[in-house]
């Protein structure tokens, strides 16, 4: 049995969902508040599409994330914000789910971070497009306390040797840390708002012309002030078991810059630091002063002792690759974004995707 739930009913199902004890659920009581104060979407537009089996369990469930095209306001469209299938009991029911959400929101959907997994059906359905995003992530923060008992579980019980090894290296590297942060003599100034203000819009909307999503004042305060990831001091709470994507962290906050360079404000950017990685969801700034505002991100990586950055922002991840600062590592890295044949209108060369369209600034 399929199930559609709205936008205005995703609180109650999940209340719902908690006092029944379901071993699966498909949305956290955080992210459907959320979504119910979403400024892109309608009281009325379907938010989960989710299968039962006979025993009234939850077996699969697709999520979408009301959204609009910048280009054409009127066209709504969705994006994937969760695809699941019970490994047992969801076969079949996963692409019911799946071609259920696609005919309510008429085919036009929009997946960001494909796994290969999911391209790989999307693929074969002949009716969806792709394109490759490339970014980098640089590491200035030695972590091996996280890196090897995730790659080797059987080497946790040392975990702590790890804590020592990166201790040490962190020690040593932050004297060319240091070293690099005195030797900039750019004079900027970084100012962290806790709101998109008008004079943060106005800069925004000077440099959000070519974008396909095109968030605005109302959207970008929604994220700030509606979060999805719960913060406790483990990182995990009682729905990580019944939950399959993203819920907690032991570290998660916005941080929304203005930056100005002899008096002139030169970027605004959108920043996450999740856990000891910082990305970069949204970048507005002239292409010509991406020299200035990677050091702006540096500074901010000493100062939060970020250990890596995520960007995928074409000027700034270029800028890196030719100067990679204080990173001892950069790496090139890519994430598949996908958009039904509906939406191929929409999408020209020169269209801008910014990394945090979608739902990916949530996490």
């Amino acid at each position: 049995m399929l199930k559609t739930i709205l936008i205005k009913d995703l609180v109650q199902f999940i209340e719902d969902a908690i006092v029944a004890q379901l071993p699966d659920i498909p949305i956290t009581p955080l992210r459907a508040l959320s979504q119910k104060q979403n400024p892109s979407a309608d009281s009325e537009d379907p938010a989960l599409i989710v299968a039962y089996n006979q025993e009234e369990e939850i077996v699969a469930y697709f999520g979408c994330l009301p959204d609009r095209i910048a280009a054409a306001p009127e066209e709504k469209i969705c994006w994937s914000s969760c695809w699941w299938g019970h490994p047992e009991k969801g076969k079949g029911a996963t692409m019911q789910v799946f071609y259920q959400a696609l005919k309510l929101w008429k085919g036009k959907m929009l997946f960001d971070a494909l796994p290969e997994k999911s391209e790989s059906i999307l693929n074969h359905m002949g009716f969806f497009s792709f394109r490759k995003i490339n970014g980098i992530r640089g590491f200035m923060r030695f972590k091996w306390r996280k890196i090897i008992p995730a790659r080797y579980p059987k080497l946790k019980a040392i975990g702590f040797l790890f804590g020592w090894m990166d201790w040490l290296l962190n020690v040593v590297y932050a004297v060319r840390i240091a070293i690099w942060d005195v030797l900039q003599k750019e004079d900027f100034q970084i100012k962290r708002i806790n709101t998109i203000d008008h004079q943060a819009t106005d800069f925004i909307t000077k440099h959000n012309n070519n974008e396909l999503i095109g968030r605005g004042q109302d959207e970008l305060n929604w994220i700030i002030q509606q979060p999805w990831l719960e913060v406790n001091k483990d990182g995990v709470g009682p729905m990580s078991q019944t939950y399959f994507f993203s819920a907690y962290a032991k570290q998660f906050e916005n941080i929304v810059l203005k930056v100005w360079h002899k008096k002139e404000m030169v970027a605004v950017l959108f920043m996450t630091l999740r856990d000891g990685e910082l990305k970069l969801p949204y970048a507005y700034f002239e292409k010509e002063k991406a020299a200035l505002v990677g050091k702006v991100i540096v500074r901010k990586m000493i100062e939060f002792r970020a250990e890596t950055f995520v960007c995928f922002n074409k000027e700034l991840w270029t800028y890196f690759r030719e100067n990679s600062g204080p990173f001892y590592h950069l790496r090139l890295i890519d994430k598949t974004f996908g958009y039904s044949s509906e939406l191929e209108k929409y999408m020209n060369e020169d269209v801008v995707i910014q990394d945090g369209d979608g739902d990916v600034v949530f996490t």
